[in-house]
């Protein structure tokens, strides 16, 4: 479980980085 918790972390802290990126890009 705590496996899954960290992938899980992982993937929304990189889905948060790139649309903080796109968001960059468009303005």
């Amino acid at each position: 479980v705590k496996v899954i918790n960290s992938i899980i972390g992982m993937g929304s802290v990189l889905i948060v980085v790139l649309t903080v990126e796109n968001m960059q890009n468009v303005l």
